[in-house]
């Protein structure tokens, strides 16, 4: 394997993992510096506009595409709407399973012509070697899984509220290359968190009646153990029942917009329930 980034690989390896609130991998200045420099300074991370029409219109001249994803819009047109302070219908937004809990709708797009370096870095997250490293760090199961990444950026009014994804889903990673440099002050980063004392019942419920999907929650039933907010800082973690996390981003995205390497792998065989949708 010839790939500029295979030093992540190992970094991956090495990595303590961390337990609280569940068990995830976070490591800090994860591309070398001069790597991480010539991400953030790609025409495609920096974008800029003066109105909402405007961002979006210099998204998609810049590559991006609309991306359909839980916590945002469904459609544009319904987003445009929510930005101009119309009230956002819980059933206009992406996902099933609790999205009634809340109380924006964002939008979501993926740079879908990548330049060379988004596209080598996104290969190393999908090559061989890195699955058989992070198969073994977390103990998944021995079943084949499809693997999926890619540059995201996040606007105005994305939200998940806590939640430990669904048991489709064996493994997410999110890397923070937030072009602003004062993101780690922004309200936008996720959340790691448990469930209040109240409502820790509802890992036994999963736990011990495994058809049950797991569902989103409302924010008040969950406390931040950790936000990760640090730029060039990397997190991995395979859900479970006590996988709690959850996004906010109510900030202004015309000069700079919440930015990742976002991706998963996800289960081929293993499926939700449909009785729980």
């Amino acid at each position: 394997m010839l790939n500029t980034f295979e030093y992540l690989i190992k970094k991956i390896e090495s990595a303590e993992i961390i337990e609280s609130p569940f068990p995830f991998i976070l490591i800090t200045n994860f591309l070398k510096k001069e790597h991480f420099q010539e991400i953030i300074n790609l025409s495609e991370v920096n974008i800029s506009a003066n109105d909402v029409d405007e961002l979006l219109e210099n998204l998609k001249d810049a590559g991006f595409e609309h991306q359909p994803h839980p916590g945002t819009l469904q459609n544009i047109n319904s987003y445009k709407k929510f930005r101009k302070g119309k009230k956002v219908v819980s059933r206009q937004v992406q996902g099933t399973r609790g999205v009634n809990v809340v109380e924006a709708g964002g939008l979501a797009v993926r740079l879908s012509d990548e330049p060379p370096i988004i596209k080598e870095l996104n290969n190393i997250f999908r090559a061989p070697e890195m699955e058989k490293v992070i198969r073994k760090k977390f103990n998944l199961l021995p079943e084949e899984v499809s693997i999926d990444c890619g540059l995201h950026k996040y606007l105005h009014g994305y939200e998940i509220s806590p939640h430990p994804d669904t048991k489709e889903k064996a493994l997410t990673w999110m890397l923070n290359i937030n072009p602003d440099p004062e993101s780690h002050d922004k309200d936008y980063h996720t959340h790691f968190c448990k469930f209040s004392e109240s409502y820790k019942y509802l890992e036994s419920l999963w736990e011990s009646i495994p058809e049950l999907q797991r569902h989103w929650v409302p924010w008040d039933w969950a406390e931040t153990n950790y936000l990760q907010k640090e730029n060039n800082s990397l997190t991995i973690f395979s859900p479970s029942n006590s996988s709690l996390h959850a996004v906010r981003a109510y900030y202004d995205d015309l000069r700079y917009q919440r930015t990742q390497i976002y991706g998963n792998y996800w289960y081929k065989t293993t499926k939700a329930p449909l009785n729980n949708v």
